[in-house]
C-alpha cells in the first residue's frame, strides 16, 4: 500500500504526518535519560526547542496521581490518573502550564 502524503513528492518536508503522525515524539531516552521515573518526552508545542515530559509520579517524587506531566522549561505540572490523561496534556500544555499560556 503506498501513502500519498505530501512529504512523499516532496524534498523539503522531512517526514509524512499520514505515515509518521508521532514525529518527533521520543519515548525515553531523550536528551537526559537519566532523569528518574521519566515514561516519554516530546517538544513543547509552545516553546521551541524545549520539552514537555510524562514521568510516574511515585518514582520522581512528585506527589499527586500516578502520572505527571511536566513543562520542563516553565516547571509547571499536572498528574493524571491514567497515560491517557496525561498524554492529552502533554498534547496541549497552554491549558495547564500558565506560562505556556502566555507564549501561545
Amino acid at each position: 500500500m503506498r501513502c500519498y502524503g505530501e512529504a512523499h513528492s516532496n524534498p523539503f518536508i522531512d517526514h509524512c504526518a499520514v505515515c509518521m503522525p508521532h514525529w518527533g515524539w521520543l519515548q525515553s531516552p531523550r536528551p537526559n535519560k537519566d532523569l528518574a521515573g521519566l515514561i516519554m518526552s516530546r517538544k513543547n508545542p509552545c516553546e521551541d526547542g524545549e520539552w514537555i515530559s510524562i514521568y510516574l509520579s511515585n518514582l520522581a517524587g512528585i506527589d499527586g496521581d500516578k502520572y505527571a506531566t511536566v513543562c520542563e522549561y516553565h516547571g509547571n505540572m499536572i498528574t493524571s490518573r491514567t497515560k491517557a490523561l496525561a498524554i492529552s496534556a502533554m498534547r496541549n500544555p497552554a491549558e495547564w502550564c500558565n506560562k505556556c499560556e502566555v507564549a501561545r
